[in-house]
Order: structure tokens, then C-alpha cells, then sequence
């Protein structure tokens, strides 16, 4: 279902609906291969230039994909840009589930308290808005 709608979308990805949580759902789920061609299919076209949730999804997609391929190091900083990014325009659950992600990347990083910190603090704004599974 995932490849056909990357063929269907062609490139055409919305500048106003968010794609994280497909990329975030991907790495949950363990698709790193599926993950990487959602990322690579988000890429503009040679010329142009992807701006709003488009170009929010695909950077924290190159984080995940960064993390899955072990670059723990790549993955918190791009995890970190996406996370402030999102936070700084108001998306403040986008926000907070890109640092769930980050959390996870911090750990693998060797970072266990700054994770610690980063989680609790994700955790805490999603269990105020009752939100049992931040996909």
C-alpha cells in the first residue's frame, strides 16, 4: 500500500499536510527499507524545492533513516533541527513526537540522561493531552 502511494503521489507532496507520521509509523513498525524509499521519493525534483510539512516529513524521515542505519550521531542532529524546527512554528505535538524520536536517537548516541530528559519531557506533553500512541 505504502510503495503504490509512492507511486500515486509522484513527487506531488503536500506543503500543508504533514507526512511524519507515516515516516515515524515506518520506523516503529521496523520498514527501514520502506522508510528510506518514502524519504528518497520525498525528495524535490532537481530545481525546485520543498518548503512547509513537506519538507519537515522528509527531514525527519533522513533522521530516522540516519538512525536505522546506525549514524546515531547524524540522527540526533537532524532530530534536534526537525524538533525545533516544528516547535519554533507552533506545531508543538509534532514537535513532541519528533522527540520521542530523538530520545531513542540520544540512547543509541550514549546520551542516557539527556534522553531521559528529552522523553520525559515529550511524555509529559503527550500524556496532558491524553494521547495514549503519539503515531
Amino acid at each position: 500500500m505504502v510503495a503504490e502511494s509512492i507511486d500515486a503521489v509522484g513527487g506531488r507532496w503536500s506543503g500543508v499536510i504533514s507526512a511524519l507520521p507515516l515516516v515515524r509509523t515506518l520506523h516503529a513498525a521496523g520498514e527501514g527499507e520502506l522508510l528510506a524509499r518514502v524519504v528518497e521519493a520525498m525528495a524535490p525534483a532537481q530545481g525546485t524545492e520543498f518548503g512547509g510539512k513537506a519538507a519537515m516529513s522528509r527531514l525527519a524521515g533522513q533522521g530516522l533513516v540516519a538512525l536505522r542505519e546506525g549514524d546515531a550521531a547524524t540522527a540526533v542532529d537532524i532530530l534536534e533541527r526537525a524538533a525545533a524546527t516544528e516547535r519554533a512554528l507552533g506545531y508543538a505535538f509534532d514537535a513532541a513526537a519528533l522527540e520521542l524520536d530523538l530520545a531513542e536517537a540520544l540512547h543509541v548516541a550514549g546520551e542516557g540522561e539527556r534522553a531521559a530528559v528529552v522523553r520525559g519531557g515529550a511524555e509529559s506533553f503527550m500524556a496532558a493531552l491524553a494521547c495514549v500512541n503519539p503515531l
